[in-house]
């Protein structure tokens, strides 16, 4: 496959835009920060003396499991992670669980030290929560982290650390995107911004199986979503080709750089010369982290309609959004080998539900 959905990241109004590095007053173990921290425990396995061919093994793969927690496109910087950090504590799951087998040799200093690294990694999210603000779900969401933090804890006094972990992964989780979702990381994903068990939002890659040719992304999104007017209620804006509104976005994993050379992106109504007139979706771009609001955005809005063809269509029902109406569309994007976000932007001015949605993105890999 040429290419791999894996998560979303998703942004919504009353939050910071986009994660910047994070400078905290936090004291690291022997003032290292996480990454830093797993190093050295990886370093600290690889010289140790074994002479127990199980032991060897259940190190060996311990040692693996660390090794693809400290990939790069994993983390924005030594104590930070990218939206793709989950993985990191998926990785390390697995290593305590395999050095926890390991009884010839002591291994109990470097399992504390990938404990003590993730809860680091995770109290420096719970740290980026604002704690002087009104907002109900912003308010939840740290007290559901701490939570799990205070949880973690309860697991490690058990000296059950790999439930710990899972622990700190939620507390992550949930202080990084802003909202504990469920993702679902096959070839297609949804979404249910309303917590209302109806997915609002669905993403699917269409393999082409051809790597020359581009990587097919298709849309299914609930009317609120890209309501133009987001202060109407969910049964009012976002159902015309007036009041509905979505831009395009590249970026570098882990979000620090907007791209827009070599990046190309269109569907069948762009290439019609006569409904646009370089036959292409213009990116939003920003010079910054933090992009302007949806207004001052350069770039196409990409649901538009004519007399005969249209970029994107609606429908009263589409069966992926629980029957919910919304837009449907595909769009073509090609690009240079590597890792992306794809980001979706809105105009994010509401007070509920999906009309506080500002940006999705979503990782692809081009080979």
């Amino acid at each position: 496959m040429n290419s791999v959905l894996s998560a979303f990241t998703v942004v919504a109004l009353g939050s910071i835009l986009f994660a910047s590095s994070f400078s905290s007053q936090m004291t690291f173990a022997d003032d290292l920060p996480p990454r830093v921290i797993k190093q050295n425990a990886l370093a600290e396995l690889e010289s140790l003396e074994v002479d127990n061919k199980k032991d060897q093994k259940r190190i060996e793969k311990a040692k693996k499991e660390i090794e693809k927690s400290l990939e790069d496109k994993l983390w924005d910087d030594d104590s930070s992670l990218t939206f793709l950090g989950k993985k990191v504590f998926s990785h390390e799951k697995k290593a305590i669980q395999e050095l926890d087998k390991v009884k010839s040799v002591n291994v109990s200093g470097v399992m504390n030290s990938l404990v003590s690294a993730d809860m680091i990694l995770a109290q420096l999210a719970i740290d980026k929560i604002p704690t002087d603000t009104d907002d109900k779900k912003i308010n939840k969401n740290l007290k559901k982290a701490i939570k799990e933090m205070k949880n973690a804890q309860k697991n490690i006094d058990k000296n059950k650390l790999d439930k710990a972990i899972d622990n700190y992964k939620k507390a992550w989780k949930i202080a990084f995107m802003g909202e504990d979702i469920d993702v679902i990381e096959i070839d297609s994903a949804s979404l249910d911004y309303s917590n209302d068990g109806i997915t609002d939002y669905y993403v699917q890659l269409e393999y082409t199986g051809d790597t020359m040719k581009p990587t097919i992304i298709g849309y299914k999104i609930q009317d609120e979503c890209v309501d133009l007017g987001p202060k109407d209620p969910s049964n009012v804006g976002g159902d015309t080709y007036d009041d509905a509104a979505m831009k395009i976005g590249v970026s570098t994993i882990s979000k620090s750089e907007w791209l827009i050379d070599d990046m190309v992106v269109w569907n069948d109504w762009f290439k019609k010369k006569n409904n646009d007139d370089n036959k292409t979706v213009d990116l939003v771009y920003s010079p910054v982290r933090k992009l302007p609001h949806f207004e001052e955005l350069g770039g196409d809005n990409v649901i538009q309609g004519g007399k005969k063809k249209f970029s994107f269509e609606h429908s009263a029902s589409i069966s992926q959004l629980g029957g919910q109406s919304g837009w449907d569309g595909s769009l073509y994007f090609n690009a240079p080998s590597g890792d992306y976000l794809l980001w979706t932007v809105h105009p994010a001015g509401g007070i509920d539900e999906c009309d506080r949605l500002a940006a999705l993105g979503i990782p692809i890999t081009i080979p």
